[in-house]
C-alpha cells in the first residue's frame, strides 16, 4: 500500500538534452538498501549503469520481500 502521491501541477516541462524514452525502475522495500550508489538526499537523477542493476537485483534476492515497479514512456518536444 502507497502511503501518499506526489502530484505536480505544472503547465509545461522543459525538456533537457534529447527527446527520447524515459525508462523509471521502483523497487519497494521495508529497509533501505545499503548500495553505494543510492543517494540519500534528492539529488540529480540517477543513470543506472549495470553494475547497479546486479547490485540491486543481488539485494532483492537475498531479502526476499519488496515489489518492483516499472513503467517507460517516450519524451517528445513541439
Amino acid at each position: 500500500m502507497i502511503a501518499g502521491w506526489v502530484i505536480y501541477n505544472c503547465r509545461s516541462l522543459q525538456i533537457e538534452g534529447e527527446p527520447g524514452k524515459e525508462e523509471i525502475i521502483a523497487v519497494l522495500t521495508k529497509e533501505v538498501p545499503a548500495l553505494d550508489w543510492l543517494r540519500q538526499e534528492n539529488d540529480e537523477v540517477l543513470s543506472l549503469e549495470e553494475s547497479h542493476l546486479i547490485e540491486l537485483l543481488k539485494y532483492v534476492t537475498e531479502c526476499g520481500n519488496y515489489q518492483l515497479w516499472y513503467t517507460d514512456y517516450m519524451v517528445t518536444a513541439r
